[in-house]
């Protein structure tokens, strides 16, 4: 008896491969924002300038109208350039979709969006609607030249 139990345990860690070694599977892509040079400016940016406050109140308007708020469980939030963190929550505080981070670097501002476990190639609705919200809000703004989709290389 026990050697069917391993024959089959085997056989189905051959079969399938061992999900706790697989990294979790997720669709990544991000908004980039590119600020242009200004008169006088040292190279970079920082959140004081009023560009930079200006698009990062933008960004807050478009996903607080969409449910999200601050992520008070944001872990990893003294990033290199870290701003702030979003998520959703259900009403026992689980976060319930993506949770954009919003990144400033040298003269662009970044907001990614990442869901884990999404095996599909694409976004879910809900993430594609305020990630095209988001995108066409920043476009409309500071001009689409200035509004770049990135998705990083597959690994």
């Amino acid at each position: 008896m026990n050697k069917v139990i391993g024959l089959a345990c085997a056989a189905a860690f051959l079969c399938t491969g061992c999900f706790l070694l697989q990294e979790r599977a997720r669709q990544v892509r991000a908004i980039v924002l590119n600020f242009a040079p200004t008169e006088g400016s040292r190279g970079s940016v920082s959140t004081n300038d009023v560009p930079v406050q200006e698009a990062l109140r933008l960004v807050d308007a478009v996903l607080v109208a969409d449910g999200y708020g601050p992520n008070t469980n944001r872990v990893g939030g003294n990033a290199p350039g870290f701003v702030t963190s979003y998520a959703k929550y259900d009403t026992n505080g689980t976060s319930v979709a993506c949770e954009p981070d919003v990144y400033l670097e040298d003269r662009r501002l970044g907001i990614a969006f990442a869901e884990l476990g999404n095996r599909t190639g694409h976004f879910t609705p809900p993430t594609q609607r305020v990630f095209n919200s988001l995108q066409k809000e920043l476009s409309n703004r500071f001009g689409p030249r200035n509004v770049k989709v990135v998705k990083p290389p597959a690994a």
